[in-house]
């Protein structure tokens, strides 16, 4: 008997991209691998960043969905609405283009911007509107459904509005906790934060289905929002990184950490932590360095991480490069902050980073709080090694731990990457994440 071809909704995703250069772009890409390319598209304000690999028909949400008050029209750039048809040529031309405009921009925009954040205007200011023309494209593609992860005040009304209007059914994905953290400060916050739970609960209840990131989020917001959540996290391709993996645990020379990611907010102090240890190891003679694979273009790098002699930046590497040179590590590093507002964002997030790691077989050192979602998961299912306190002597016996001892850091990878193919297969988890969007467009 001849099987039923499987369903593939038509799905347009608002609001974020498909790239590789952020956790929330990472996920996506990865849970739309093999979508057909004919039933994807995306509208965005993030063309700059868009890349052709999963999605080629694009949006652009110019200045007729981004209407601003006139005055502050006198800064804003200038962006034109209309589809996008991606290809490697154009998406090369499109960046070029963008990266010309982008200092100019940037230096008139920051200015602008301190001072609409203290007026307490960022969300009046900031605001995405159906134009006719947006409307007749959305008509046209005709979507099943849409995909959203709507991570700011901007995005929560224009979803909103749509489904309004349109009457298009929607999935959301959570994937860190911005409701805590997506009001811009100013006189008017209090005011800001109200508009915010009206609309946010709209949202959350008119969503057909609703995916978190983590088990952890999944339960937290059940709680608090009394809604059903399915945590969703980012798969792995087995095929792409298991022959990478790492076989043998014999330590390198020197010894070496590694961190792959952003530093901001939630990782800033904790990866300083860690680079102070490093050096005040080297000083008490182990043969040890930190490396940190990050876009040097896209952060800041905090001074004392410059300053320091044993700790290596390196420039951010293409995805697909990832597996190798992570699995080269003799350990991987998952830092996250201790402080109040690190918490408020990523307490109950689980970085995309995670099972990227945990598929390379290579031992994991958390350095977290114990009351996040990214220890409790660790602990539960013991594929790091952990520190749950800020507090550097207990952070050099870790490290000391997987520098003196090969069976633990074979034992920690071996069960990682275990962990990773029972849970985060893509195989799985894409099947899965389909199935949801299939019975929500139905």
């Amino acid at each position: 008997m001849k099987q039923d071809k499987k369903y593939y909704p038509k799905v347009l995703v608002v609001g974020n991209t498909f790239h590789t250069k952020s956790g929330g772009g990472i996920t996506m890409s990865n849970l739309f691998k093999g979508w057909p390319v004919n039933k994807l598209a995306a509208a965005t304000y993030m063309m700059s960043i868009s890349e052709a690999d999963i999605c080629q028909i694009y949006y652009q949400l110019g200045n007729k969905e981004d209407i601003r008050p006139f005055i502050f029209r006198l800064f804003q750039k200038r962006r034109k609405s209309g589809e996008i048809i991606l290809d490697d040529k154009s998406l090369k031309k499109y960046n070029s283009v963008n990266s010309k405009e982008s200092q100019l921009y940037k230096s008139i925009h920051n200015l602008v911007e301190k001072i609409i954040n203290f007026i307490g205007l960022h969300h009046y200011v900031y605001r995405l509107k159906l134009s006719i023309e947006f409307t007749e494209w959305l008509m046209k593609f005709n979507p099943d459904i849409i995909y959203a992860q709507a991570s700011n005040l901007q995005l929560v009304k224009f979803i909103n509005q749509i489904n309004d209007e349109l009457k298009i059914p929607y999935v959301l994905h959570i994937m860190d906790n911005h409701y805590n953290t997506m009001i811009i400060g100013g006189i008017l916050k209090p005011y800001w934060k109200a508009v915010l739970k009206r609309e946010y609960l709209k949202l959350l209840k008119n969503s057909k289905s609703r995916l978190s990131i983590s088990e952890g989020m999944s339960k937290i917001y059940q709680q608090k929002f009394g809604l059903d959540f399915l945590p969703c996290h980012n798969p792995v391709d087995s095929d792409s990184w298991l022959k990478y993996s790492k076989t043998n645990w014999k330590e390198n020379t020197p010894f070496t950490l590694m961190y792959a990611g952003r530093i901001g907010i939630g990782t800033e102090e904790s990866l300083i932590d860690i680079a102070e240890a490093v050096e005040e190891l080297v000083n008490e003679g182990l043969d040890i360095r930190l490396k940190i694979q990050l876009n040097i273009n896209s952060f800041n790098v905090p001074p004392r991480l410059i300053s320091l002699k044993y700790t290596q930046l390196h420039n951010f590497i293409s995805y697909d490069q990832l597996p190798q040179v992570l699995s080269r590590a003799d350990v991987l590093l998952l830092p996250i902050d201790f402080d109040e507002k690190a918490q408020r964002y990523i307490k109950y997030s689980m970085p995309t980073k995670v099972t990227e790691f945990m598929i390379t077989g290579v031992p994991i050192l958390v350095y977290a709080p114990e009351d996040t979602a990214m220890v409790n998961y660790a602990r539960v299912n013991d594929w790091a090694l952990i520190v749950n306190k800020k507090n550097k002597s207990e952070l050099k016996r870790a490290i000391i731990d997987l520098y003196l001892n090969e069976e633990l850091r074979k034992s920690l990878g071996e069960r990682g990457r275990s962990i990773a193919l029972l849970k985060h297969d893509s195989k799985i988890v894409c099947e899965n994440f389909r199935n949801t969007i299939a019975m929500a467009a139905k």
